[in-house]
């Protein structure tokens, strides 16, 4: 492992920000409501017998995860400088 990262910093360019960058307050919400409706449903579902709330967290996800890609296209499509 030490050998990895020494030899990275031969075959890899310095990142270099434009400053610091800001948190995606937003984004992350979005993205980890989604993934949570998903996962605890399959997860809990089966064992709980399949009740309204599985279904209810598994319909809202798809809309969390369709918001959380429209943010996400909105906010890189600010950062790309015009053409």
């Amino acid at each position: 492992m030490i050998s990895t990262s020494r030899d990275s910093t031969r075959v890899l360019p310095a990142a270099r920000g434009e400053g610091r960058g800001r948190l995606d307050i937003l984004g992350a919400a979005l993205v980890t409501l989604g993934l949570v409706d998903i996962v605890l449903p399959l997860i809990a579902g089966p064992g709980l017998g399949w009740p309204l709330w599985t279904w209810l967290s598994l319909a809202a996800a798809a809309p969390l995860l369709l918001t959380f890609g429209l943010t996400q296209r909105r906010l890189a499509a600010r950062r790309r400088p015009a053409a």
